[in-house]
């Protein structure tokens, strides 16, 4: 077993022993303690957005179709070639019912006006968010043009008007999407699992935050650099509340909250 796998089954033993902060239990500031019970433990889920996304999730898990896939990023660790069927992408590198859940209640509760989205895949995270808000408007970059076809197709399906698709490396199209709005209200992070790709869109996504900004970053614990970035991010003067879920962050820009950070199990 390598180092880093070594350290991320303790990570995982750990929080798991230790049973860090559950259904809000602990969390002494109000913010918090109503954004983790209204998201992170609310129970209720509507079929009615749920079944929709998930009748196309499995249509995709039984698509084996090959595909060609562009990737301008780390990669996969467990899918190498750029030649994959379409259900091993759904099943390894879209997000889970569970986390579609999550991003659909932190829009539901946030109520964001603008979302960026850096890495759409097949847009089962997209369709989540965007059936959080109408309002809501939901830009999602991907760099692979055969994954912006079939995520397109599937939006489609899912009858969603407030999805932006585009295509192009996130480094080049997020830079113009930020000065074009002005500000992001919610981003997603979920592609490009490297230290100094993470480090730089959190950067020059800083100049455009305001206080009800919100970031959430996938894959926190990747891999050791990936895991580097976060606490790196964690660390910048500028968030002010970070939550670790284990497999993902959520961090906050909102400048009357004291600087915390928890360990939360969802």
């Amino acid at each position: 077993m390598n180092r880093f796998l070594f350290k991320q089954l303790s990570s995982f033993l750990n929080y798991k022993v230790q049973r860090p902060h559950r259904n809000g239990h602990g969390i002494h500031s109000p913010f918090l303690f109503n954004f983790v019970t209204e998201t992170l433990y609310k129970k209720k889920q509507s079929k009615r957005i749920i079944n929709p996304i998930e009748k196309i999730r499995k249509e995709m898990l039984k698509n084996n179709d090959l595909i060609v896939i562009e990737d301008l990023g780390a990669g996969s660790t467990r899918l190498k070639q750029n030649h994959r069927k379409i259900s091993d992408v759904a099943r390894i590198s879209s997000s889970s019912k569970k986390y579609g859940m999550l991003l659909h209640k932190i829009v539901d509760y946030c109520k964001p006006e603008i979302v960026i989205e850096l890495g759409t895949c097949l847009g089962i995270g997209t369709m989540y968010m965007a059936s959080g808000s109408e309002q809501a408007k939901i830009y999602s970059i991907e760099g692979s043009q055969s994954l912006l076809d079939l995520a397109q197709k599937n939006i489609q399906k899912a009858n969603l008007s407030n999805i932006f698709l585009q295509k192009g490396n996130f480094g080049e199209v997020l830079p113009s999407l930020l000065k074009e709005h002005g500000k992001f209200d919610l981003m997603y992070m979920d592609g490009n699992h490297r230290k100094e790709a993470v480090l730089n869109y959190f950067s020059m996504s800083l100049p455009y935050t305001q206080d009800n900004s919100v970031m959430i970053i996938d894959d926190i614990r990747w891999a050791e650099d990936m895991f580097d970035a976060w606490f790196e991010i964690c660390k910048n003067e500028h968030v002010k509340v970070s939550l670790d879920l284990q497999n993902t962050g959520i961090i906050f820009f909102n400048r009357k909250l004291r600087k915390q950070h928890f360990k939360v199990y969802y």
